[in-house]
């Protein structure tokens, strides 16, 4: 299967709308760069819902990254402690039931982890840059996501 396949079985692009351009389009010139670029390194994907966090663990993986997953908060920061020297990015989910994406970052920057994070959330990307304008989030993925948005988040939150 196809790593565009799997994203986009996280959810359905908005109609009309180029997949590239429902996210921070910068970084990524054409649907070839997507596919050729190769990632490295250690991410941390944090999300509560399993399937997400399994697919998105199976796309980062075959684009060249070692994956970790958590499923909460608490969780996530024991990652965070653990893999600190490894850690490239944390791809963290707003709303979790034991503590927020926000409160975790703010956890994780008390603890001195000054990798890139991306949060994730449903919320429309305006939206989002008004209510977490200033957290120090390094960017924003809404969902659903496809591989494109994906990669062009993400190259632009590991300045690549």
């Amino acid at each position: 299967m196809q790593p565009q396949r799997l994203v986009g079985r996280l959810g359905r692009a908005t109609p009309g709308v180029p997949a590239t351009t429902r996210s921070d389009p910068a970084g990524i010139s054409s649907d070839e760069d997507v596919h050729s670029w190769r990632g490295s390194g250690l991410i941390l994907v944090v999300d509560d819902e399993p399937a997400v966090a399994r697919v998105t663990e199976m796309v980062l993986d075959q684009c060249g990254f070692s994956v970790n997953v958590a499923t909460s908060g608490v969780e996530a920061l024991r990652h965070m402690e653990r893999f600190r020297d490894q850690l490239r990015l944390v791809l963290i989910d707003l709303t979790m039931p034991d503590q927020s994406g926000i409160e975790v970052m703010q956890a994780a920057r008390r603890l001195g982890l000054a990798v890139p994070m991306v949060l994730t959330s449903g919320y429309p990307n305006d939206e989002a840059d008004k209510r977490f304008e200033g957290d120090g989030f390094s960017g924003y993925l809404q969902k659903p996501y496809r591989l494109e948005v994906l990669m062009t988040v993400l190259r632009r939150a590991l300045g690549e």
